[in-house]
């Protein structure tokens, strides 16, 4: 049998599957997909930080791993890449492809993320 936290987990992963999939169909339908895309990849972004400082604040020794230091910046890098590609008034070939690549790693770890918690028992998440 499931916890509670991990159902709440799984189905915070479904819906946020179902969200990116919704937007890749209506921002290709809607020929603005780089738009979209660079919108959820700035609240993702913004949400993965939030938690981890959350989580920080809350925790009383602090060890930092190369592995989430390198997450943490590449997260900074998507928020950074996604609010250049609003501003921007030069909405090129090759923002668009960091956009939609930086779409394509999100919704990768989100689908992983998913079987991950299908496949092994966690005793405990949060």
């Amino acid at each position: 049998m499931m916890s509670k936290s991990d159902q709440y987990v799984n189905i915070l992963i479904i819906g946020t599957i179902i969200l990116y999939l919704a937007i890749g169909v209506i921002g290709y339908k809607g020929q603005k997909f780089a738009y979209l895309a660079s919108i959820v990849n700035i609240i993702t972004g913004g949400a993965i930080l939030l938690y981890w400082s959350l989580r920080q604040i809350q925790i009383t020794q602090h060890i930092f791993e190369l592995r989430e230091i390198l997450v943490l910046l590449f997260e900074v890098v998507v928020i950074a890449c996604g609010v250049f590609y609003i501003l921007s008034s030069e909405r090129g070939g090759g923002l668009k492809i960091v956009q939609y690549l930086f779409y394509g790693i999100h919704l990768i770890v989100f689908v992983l993320g998913l079987i991950f918690m299908m496949t092994f028992k966690i005793t405990r998440l949060i």
